[in-house]
């Protein structure tokens, strides 16, 4: 019976040859009569039916179109088959496989290759940049500014190199890591002080400044301890509430470190200090 089939759909189903013809899967109702269906699809699109997806109940198609397709009597549902997944983009920087936070967030999943987006302006509000690091030639430092002295620019410590890199080092140039948004420009705010402190009042300067340079995004790499139920130990700063509620306000997106130890938490922590 299967040999019959298989000539009847050979002998039948062979239509006319269609120039740049589309390929489709046409899927069969419960019930449908595969010849029935071919020959009602070479008839409507001209085109020619194989039958190599039959045991998964479908046809396939090749025709120039497919319009009209999903009313055959017998036609479940129709797919163009002329596209394909593709793996997701993997960059080729030499120490991308051991950022397990890209693979862990999955960075890159929605991309087969990097887009040329238009780039975000992102805010990095730490201890400066390394402007002359390899990973940021030919990157945008659309701005820096110091709060503590000395040139944003530069970076002492280190921190804030290492964030902005995070973010925005570039990809595919055979070396060091690859940025999580490598189209971003960045925003630059030196807050941190050489002995490592950080002053609300720098801070929050820097928050308002980086707004109003047109940071869509700010990252926080810092933190203090929020303990409502002991004030002694409780760091929360009222100006450094009035900033992030300015940022927020203008609909920049803030994100913070959810805390600044080497450890796990020891419990779920039940405050959130600011809009989230």
């Amino acid at each position: 019976m299967k040999v019959v089939l298989t000539t009847a759909l050979a002998l039948a189903l062979l239509g006319p040859g269609v120039a740049e013809a589309a390929r489709y899967a046409v899927g069969l109702e419960r019930g449908a009569s595969p010849a029935g269906v071919s020959r009602a699809l070479v008839r409507a699109t001209g085109g020619s039916v194989t039958t190599g997806l039959l045991p998964l109940r479908a046809l396939t198609l090749s025709a120039a179109g497919a319009r009209g397709v999903a009313g055959i009597p017998g036609v479940a549902w129709v797919e163009r088959l002329d596209t394909s997944r593709r793996m997701a983009y993997a960059p080729t920087d030499p120490l991308a496989a051991r950022q397990w936070y890209l693979a862990q967030t999955r960075a890159f999943d929605a991309w087969a290759e990097p887009p040329p987006l238009a780039p975000v302006l992102v805010g990095v509000i730490d201890s400066g940049i390394d402007a002359d690091h390899p990973e940021f030639a030919g990157r945008r430092i659309v701005a820096a500014r110091s709060f503590v002295g000395g040139s944003a620019r530069t970076d002492g410590i280190g921190h804030g190199t290492f964030v902005a890199g995070i973010i925005a080092a570039g990809t595919n140039n055979g070396i060091g890591i690859a940025g999580m948004a490598p189209s971003a420009g960045l925003i630059v705010a030196k807050v941190v002080r050489p002995d490592r402190s950080i002053s609300v009042e720098a801070e929050a300067k820097a928050i308002h400044w980086a707004v109003d340079a047109g940071a869509r995004v700010i990252n926080f790499s810092l933190g203090g301890l929020r303990d409502p139920r002991n004030p002694e130990r409780d760091t929360y700063s009222p100006l450094e509430a009035a900033a992030i509620d300015y940022a927020y306000r203008r609909g920049a997106v803030l994100v913070a470190a959810v805390g600044n130890a080497d450890g796990a938490p020891s419990r779920p922590w039940p405050f959130a200090s600011y809009p989230a």
